[in-house]
C-alpha cells in the first residue's frame, strides 16, 4: 500500500526522492518472505536533516521495516519532526546518551531484523535500495554483509562525487582493510552478534574499526553495482572538520588491527609511485581469490531482474 498519501506533507514541496516520491510498493513480490531490515538512526541535533532522513526511509514501502530512532536529548526542532512520523516509526527514544557510537548500540540491541544498517541523521538512503539490499539476501542468504555505492553531495542538494570504491579497491578488502561506505554497508543479523558493539571509546573511526572486525569475522560479504545511499557534506560534519582526536583514533584503530606481515608487504608496495603496475599484477595474482570470496549483484532498470555475478574485472554493465 502506497505511504506517500499517508504520511504527514513534508517541509519542501518539490518533487523528488524523498519529499514527494516513494518506491512504488508493487516492486514486492508479494509471495515472497521479505527479510525484516532494521534501521537504526542516531540523532542530536540535526533538525537541519532529520525529515529528509526518515522520509528517505519510510518511502521505501518496504513490506518489513523495523526504523529506530535513538536521539541524545536533542534541543532544536528534532523531537517535533519524529513526532510527527512516530506513526511509522517503531521505537524512538530522546534521552541523554554518551555519544554516538552509544547511541547505536542501543539501536543494536533493540533491532530484531535479520538485516541490519545504522544511518545518521544527516544521510539518507536513495529510492529502492532497501529493494536492492533484500534481494541480495534472498538469493544468499547465507552472506555476513552487502555494499553499495554512495553519492556525496553538499547541503545545496549539488553532487560533489561517486564512491564506487569497491570497484578500484577491491584488493583491500582481500587484505582484510576496510574501505566501506558506512551507510551503503547492511549486515546480517548473525555478522552484528559475530563482531559485538561499536567501540564507544571512538568518536570519528567508530565505523572503519567495527568494519576491521567485521572483514576478519565474516568475510563472506558481497557487492551491489548501484548507489544505495547519499551522505550530505558540510563544514560542521565530523568527516569535515578538524579536530586533533583524528589522527590519535585513526592511528589506534590501525595499529590495533595491523594485517600479517605479508599483507603488510603487499600494503606497503601498494603505496609506492608504482602503485598502477603493481596492482595490475597482483589482481591477476588474486582474481582467482576474489571470484571464491565475493559476489557482484547487477540489477537491470526493470527492478524485477536480479543477476549474480562473480568479480571478474573491474567493470561490469547494466
Amino acid at each position: 500500500m502506497s505511504l506517500l498519501s499517508q504520511i504527514p506533507c513534508p517541509i519542501h514541496s518539490i518533487s523528488e526522492w524523498p519529499w514527494n516520491v516513494e518506491t512504488s510498493p508493487l516492486i514486492y513480490d508479494q509471495h515472497k518472505h521479505w527479510p525484516k531490515i532494521s534501521i537504526i538512526t542516531p540523532s542530536y541535533n540535526q533538525g537541519q536533516f532529520i525529515e529528509e532522513t526518515i522520509r528517505s526511509v519510510l518511502l521505501q514501502n518496504y513490506p518489513n521495516l523495523e526504523y529506530i530512532i535513538i536521539d541524545g536529548g536533542s534541543t532544536d526542532n528534532s523531537v517535533e519532526i519524529i513526532k510527527k512520523y512516530e506513526q511509522w516509526i517503531t521505537y524512538w527514544v530522546s534521552e541523554k546518551d554518551n555519544g554516538q557510537s552509544h547511541a547505536i548500540n542501543k539501536g543494536y540491541e533493540l533491532a530484531s531484523g535479520e538485516i541490519i544498517n545504522w544511518l545518521n541523521s544527516d544521510d539518507l538512503l536513495v529510492q529502492n535500495s532497501l529493494f536492492f539490499v533484500a534481494s541480495c539476501f534472498l538469493l544468499s542468504p547465507d552472506l555476513d554483509w552487502v555494499t553499495g555505492f554512495r553519492i556525496v553531495r553538499n547541503v545545496d542538494n549539488i553532487s560533489l562525487k561517486f564512491e564506487n570504491h569497491w570497484e578500484h579497491r577491491w584488493l583491500f578488502y582481500l587484505l582484510g582493510v576496510p574501505d566501506f561506505p558506512q551507510e551503503a554497508t547492511f549486515l546480517s543479523k548473525k555478522a552484528v552478534q559475530k563482531i559485538g558493539k561499536i567501540d564507544e571509546s571512538l568518536h570519528f573511526y567508530m565505523d572503519v574499526e567495527f568494519y576491521y572486525r567485521l572483514l576478519k569475522e565474516s568475510p563472506k560479504g558481497a557487492f551491489i553495482r548501484h548507489v544505495l545511499s547519499i551522505m550530505n557534506a558540510y563544514d560542521e560534519q565530523k568527516t569535515m572538520i578538524s579536530d586533533p582526536r583524528k589522527k590519535d583514533e585513526y592511528y589506534r584503530v590501525t595499529t590495533a588491527h595491523k594485517p600479517k606481515l605479508l599483507k603488510r608487504i603487499a600494503l606497503r608496495v601498494l603505496g609506492t609511485r608504482f602503485y598502477d603496475i603493481v596492482l595490475k599484477v597482483l589482481e591477476m595474482m588474486l582474481t582467482r581469490v576474489a571470484k571464491k570470496r565475493y559476489a557482484v549483484y547487477v540489477y537491470r532498470s526493470n527492478l524485477k531482474k536480479v543477476e549474480k555475478g562473480t568479480f571478474v574485472t573491474n567493470y561490469y554493465g547494466f
